[in-house]
């Protein structure tokens, strides 16, 4: 069984009675471990960190990943350059190319 927390957008959540986050619970046939949570692991991101890479790995620009994940453009910035660190990449090119390897 894999339950994931999702953070909703606001103005979703304020349309469903305030809610902050949804449940998505599901039947997994074998234990497979998500690409977000061997970001967390190989890569030594937080939580947050790697849902923001995962998002900018599947082609979202840094506004686009910031408002998904109900934060400023400015926070989403400080969360990528600590990612840059952590991954040591320069650029969301490499970083994308980095975290889209079949391994990771």
């Amino acid at each position: 069984m894999l339950v994931e927390a999702l953070l909703l957008p606001r103005e979703l959540g304020e349309l469903i009675g305030g809610a902050r986050f949804i449940l998505a619970v599901r039947e997994v046939s074998s234990p497979l471990i998500s690409r977000k949570s061997r970001m967390r692991h190989s890569l030594g991101l937080t939580a947050t960190e790697a849902d923001f890479a995962d998002f900018l790995a599947r082609g979202m620009s840094v506004k686009e990943a910031s408002e998904r994940l109900c934060i400023s453009v400015w926070t989403g910035r400080s969360h990528l350059r600590s990612i840059f660190q952590k991954t040591d990449t320069h650029r969301q090119g490499e970083l994308i190319a980095l975290l889209n390897q079949e391994k990771l």
